[in-house]
């Protein structure tokens, strides 16, 4: 990209920022709710400071690019990959100008932050930095179907903390909580509506984790063990016995395992216990 044409894309973010913010208003509650900072300052004061917002220079962009992408027009195709590049150069955030994100989406920080090109992301949903929204399979598949649907689909509300890698066509249900470093990989995961996936867990292909359920840090469940419909308790990982009942096996010492379950259901509030069956969707 000539230094000339990169100067005229940084100027046209400044005013893409502008317009995003004038035509979105709603995005300014959503960002002081979200943002410890903004809270208790004025509209005028969260504007001002969301201006210097890496995040918001990366979602205002997008928005842009994402109208050239899907013109159908050969050469506003190229201005989309254009406008997307400048913001990376800008932000740290790589947003693929094909994927879709939903209203008031918050990047907070953002740095590292990688959003695929079939990647859907509700309205309202928080991401911290270091996230890789990314696809996992055959990188020679040929099969459109599979192409279009290769990346993340995130529902309403969630939040996706720092670190936190998903790859693949994983569906998120509204309200999930991701904690940081977590790794959801697979073409075939379903991750159910309000769950909580604890620090460092680890969640493979083939499984659904029905709503509510808590995974606890550190837990791991492999691929292909189906239907997850009780909460799993720190550090531990998932097999089927030869009932086919769900085993948890603990991969820590059993002292560590209650100490570190205490601290992570008093820091959700001390209300819910693990091993307590839910609903399955």
């Amino acid at each position: 990209m000539h230094s000339s044409r990169f100067i005229s894309l940084q100027n046209d973010i400044e005013q893409l920022v502008d317009t995003y913010l004038r035509q979105h208003p709603t995005f300014l509650e959503t960002a002081r709710v979200k943002d410890a900072a903004l809270k208790g300052k004025t509209d005028g004061e969260v504007g001002e400071l969301l201006r210097m917002y890496p995040g918001v220079a990366a979602i205002a962009a997008h928005e842009a690019a994402y109208r050239l992408e899907t013109s159908g027009i050969p050469i506003q195709k190229l201005r989309a990959r254009e406008m997307a590049e400048a913001a990376h150069m800008r932000t740290g955030i790589d947003i693929h100008p094909g994927a879709v994100i939903g209203e008031d989406c918050f990047i907070d920080h953002g740095t590292g932050v990688v959003i695929g090109e079939t990647t859907k992301i509700g309205k309202r949903d928080l991401i911290f930095h270091d996230v890789t929204l990314g696809a996992y399979g055959n990188p020679e598949e040929t099969n459109p179907q599979k192409l279009a649907h290769r990346h993340p689909e995130i529902g309403d509300d969630c939040t996706i903390s720092v670190g936190v890698k998903i790859l693949g066509n994983v569906k998120i249900g509204n309200g999930a909580k991701i904690c940081p470093n977590v790794l959801l990989f697979g073409n075939h995961l379903q991750v159910g509506n309000n769950v909580t996936i604890g620090a460092g867990a680890q969640v493979g292909d083939g499984n659904v984790i029905a709503d509510g359920v808590i995974v606890g840090p550190g837990a791991v469940i492999p691929k292909g063990i189906g239907t997850i419909n009780v909460n799993v308790k720190p550090y531990t990982q998932v097999s089927r016995g030869k009932d086919n009942e769900l085993v948890f096996g603990v991969t820590v010492p059993q002292g560590m395992v209650a100490q570190m379950e205490s601290s992570f259901v008093a820091r959700l509030g001390g209300d819910k216990a693990f091993g307590v069956p839910h609903s399955v969707a």
